[in-house]
């Protein structure tokens, strides 16, 4: 686990960049890392921050969009998350729990709903530990690999 606790405040769509870039697509273009709806005004992102070497450093990231998926045609309120990274570096020190966690959270504080991404296969057994189920079949992503939905509702404050 972490020494530090991870500072999580809203961050703008263009501060995802970098991350997304380094972490999810190396082999893109910084534009590919654009995503559809992330300046909508449902959408939100969320950075973690340490203070390392007396500055705040931006060590992970998160988008959540609220967009249906069609396994659920008939639920109003669908959040999907995605561009979740964290530095390679800091990866396996609970700092992705705590952003999901920070999510969840701000969804709860919306009105809840269902949470739902599409999830790298590697990373599933990441999304099952924070109460995430598989939906649907395994599917291929082209250029990133294998992957599944996962999903939780989360209710209302």
């Amino acid at each position: 686990m972490n020494k530090h606790k991870l500072l999580i405040k809203p961050i703008k769509s263009q501060q995802t960049l970098s991350l997304r870039h380094m972490v999810l697509r190396p082999h893109q273009t910084l534009e590919d890392c654009v995503y559809p709806n992330d300046d909508d005004d449902n959408s939100f992102h969320l950075g973690g921050f340490l203070d390392l070497n007396e500055e705040q450093q931006l060590i992970g990231i998160l988008s959540v969009y609220y967009q249906p998926h069609a396994l659920w045609p008939n639920e109003n309120s669908q959040w999907r998350l995605r561009g979740m990274a964290i530095l390679p570096e800091m990866q396996s020190m609970g700092y992705g729990s705590q952003l999901v966690l920070a999510a969840i959270e701000t969804i709860q504080n919306r009105g809840g709903g269902r949470l739902w991404m599409n999830a790298r296969e590697p990373a599933c057994l990441f999304y099952s530990r924070l109460g995430f189920n598989k939906a649907g079949e395994r599917f291929e992503l082209k250029g990133i690999g294998p992957h599944w939905i996962k999903q939780r509702l989360i209710k209302p404050v």
